[in-house]
């Protein structure tokens, strides 16, 4: 419950700071006239607008009446964006606020494919604790291929975030209490797992820094020179036992 709290709140941060979202309408010639009307709204981002084109042209767009009408006259579409540089909750309602206005043709009040009302996927919808349950049950077990997994860690390998989104992931786990029967879990999900060859010293490197790499070659740069421990610590003005656990340590390895 705690790491699905940080993830919806993490998520809400970051909708909130992204404006690359826009409100698009596509308009449909009727009549030899030449006259058009509004036959469509969307938001989207990217390029949500080439997409549904793409697939009103493939014939495998999931909005059939759209889809019917195109079929009848491809060259009668028009796509036009109509307000842009929006977030997500601001395209929401203006798409909402559209629908209500030109009205939706499949319930007989006005000139709109659209099947809903709009907003869909908003972000604040809460599901509820027993659907997220049987989410999870049916994603558990679920194999992956080699392919799936390779597109993973292609897409996460060289990942950074901008200084702006560290602070908000910052600012969204600052406070953060994780409860004794999470930690339980956590304790014994990992036991008995193997970690990979090198896995410690890559953490304890992790762990160290730039800062205390350095300083525990300078130790042991001096240590191999034959000088005492007592000495050493006093040349680097740091205490004897930290000299002493990093030769062990350099032993051990």
């Amino acid at each position: 419950m705690a790491c699905w709290r940080f993830c919806y709140k993490y998520y809400l941060a970051m909708e909130e700071e992204r404006r690359d979202f826009y409100l698009y309408f596509i308009y449909r010639r009727y009549d030899a006239s030449g006259d058009e009307e509004v036959c469509y709204v969307g938001r989207g981002c990217g390029k949500r607008v080439e997409t549904h084109i793409r697939e009103l042209k493939k014939g495998k767009h999931d909005n059939w009446q759209l889809q019917e009408w195109f079929l009848k006259d491809d060259s009668a579409f028009l796509p036009c964006v109509m307000h842009k540089g929006l977030t997500n909750y601001e395209a929401n309602d203006l798409e909402i606020s559209y629908i209500t206005r030109y009205g939706r043709f499949d319930l007989g009040k006005g000139t709109l494919a659209n099947l809903t009302d709009g907003g869909e996927g908003a972000p604040g919808k809460i599901t509820r604790l027993e659907t997220r349950k049987k989410m999870s049950e049916a994603a558990k077990g679920r194999p992956k291929s080699d392919e799936h997994r390779a597109n993973i860690r292609k897409g996460m390998t060289g990942l950074k975030y901008p200084e702006e989104r560290r602070r908000n992931i910052g600012k969204a786990c600052r406070g953060r209490i994780i409860s004794q029967e999470t930690r339980a879990k956590q304790s014994a999900a990992i036991k008995g797992t193997k970690k990979p060859e090198g896995f410690r010293d890559t953490m304890r490197l992790v762990k160290l820094g730039e800062e205390g790499i350095r300083l525990e070659n300078e130790i042991m740069q001096l240590k191999n020179t034959g000088m005492k421990s007592v000495e050493v610590a006093r040349q680097l003005n740091v205490p004897t036992y930290k000299v002493y656990n990093t030769v062990h340590k350099n032993k051990a390895a």
